[in-house]
């Protein structure tokens, strides 16, 4: 059991097959830009999380269908875990710019060379 399943438990069992694929589609994803400089600090940055924000996104989708999300075709099915892996990029890339922004401030303030 990963840091994420020992967060998430009580909704492990009910949930376990959206976080599945959630992760999917975001290796999925990833595997687009395998040949980018950034891949790999991208994939690290995108290891383990809680993926909370894709996963609202998905229980959202899912009360939409009447709490059900396979009566949908396949197509939207993928849609919407295609929308929540993008939902979770641009969260993990926002939080990489605030720490860049953040380690920016921190220099200006107390600069490294003395």
């Amino acid at each position: 059991m990963n840091k994420r399943d020992f967060q998430l438990n009580p909704f492990v069992k009910k949930f376990n097959n959206y976080i599945n694929k959630i992760d999917d589609s975001l290796i999925t994803e990833l595997e687009f830009y395998s040949w980018s400089e950034f891949y790999l600090p991208l994939k690290y940055a995108c290891d383990g999380g809680k993926r909370i924000r894709p996963f609202i996104l998905t229980l959202c989708a899912e009360s939409l269908n009447n709490g059900n999300l396979n009566s949908l075709n396949s197509r939207a099915r993928e849609n919407i875990f295609t929308v929540s892996t993008a939902i979770e990029l641009l969260h993990t890339e926002s939080v990489i710019h605030d720490d860049i922004i953040d380690q920016i401030i921190i220099e200006e303030v107390c600069p490294l060379s003395m």
